[in-house]
């Protein structure tokens, strides 16, 4: 069992070591009072590498979405940024349409939340949302002419 122990320690991080210690220092107690619930005791051991490797797994695959999430939101970035770049160099003129655009929607939807219209649905995360958006308000202009 201390083999095992030391073995699964390995794979752990830090923050789960003082649990192994714990462990070991549980098994040395059963060790020198020599009782009968040593059966019991290397049940609860198991069940506590069990629930550390538990939660080492759950902690990996967090950090696995949570870049995959980073991942998908640049892919995003780059196709609205595809689909309004064609827009923002059909007419010169206009210079920067898209950028401001983007900063009108974020702004108007702050001062919206500030004066309690859909503040409930306003959230951080749903301007943000629609301020990176906001460029493809023009992309039919893509293919309409504009004389006719």
């Amino acid at each position: 069992m201390i083999v095992c122990l030391v073995i699964v320690g390995r794979r752990f991080k830090h923050r789960d070591l003082f649990t192994i210690g714990m462990i070991f220092v549980v098994m040395a107690a059963a060790l020198l009072l020599n009782k009968v619930y040593t059966n019991y005791i290397g049940i609860g051991m198991c069940a506590s590498l069990c629930y550390i490797y538990y939660n080492e797994l759950k902690q990996d695959i967090q950090l696995a979405l949570i870049a995959n999430q980073e991942k998908m939101s640049r892919i995003q970035e780059h196709i609205i940024s595809g689909l309004a770049n064609p827009i923002e160099y059909r007419n010169m003129e206009t210079g920067e349409h898209v950028v401001r655009t983007s900063r009108y929607v974020r702004a108007l939807s702050e001062f919206a939340r500030a004066d309690h219209v859909y503040a409930d649905q306003l959230t951080d995360h749903f301007v943000a949302q629609l301020a990176r958006v906001a460029p493809l308000h023009d992309v039919g202009k893509i293919v309409v002419p504009e004389t006719s």
